[in-house]
């Protein structure tokens, strides 16, 4: 729904984070997004996290979002990651970022203390 809105604003704890249309918000995540799916999602952000190249993961059911800023250099190491962990996954992916996308990069990064 928000995709269709000419401006939306993005806000947590009664504080907004950004606002602006859909495509410039989206614009404002400074990473490339690839999604992977994966048999357990959850392990495998797990399994990512702290790895150079991968600035953060998100989970999104049977799938988890990789924030990359090289998306090769990004998917192979993510996926020999998940291969040494013995984790099942599909083929990765680049794709377009989305808004859940950059709200969850911001309440990580800008969101103010609860």
């Amino acid at each position: 729904e928000a995709e269709r809105c000419a401006e939306i604003a993005l806000m947590t704890h009664g504080s907004f984070l950004a606002q602006g249309s859909p495509a410039e918000l989206k614009a404002r995540l400074p990473y490339q997004v690839v999604e992977l799916p994966c048999a357990d999602a959850r392990k495998a952000a797990k399994a990512l996290a702290g790895l150079t190249g991968i600035a953060g993961t998100q989970t999104f059911g049977d799938r988890v979002d990789i924030l990359v800023s090289d998306v090769d250099a990004g998917l192979r190491d993510a996926e020999a990651a998940l291969d040494a962990a013995g984790l099942v996954h599909g083929a990765g992916r680049r794709v377009s970022p989305t808004l859940e996308n950059l709200f969850l990069h911001l309440l990580e990064t800008e969101a103010p203390a609860a």
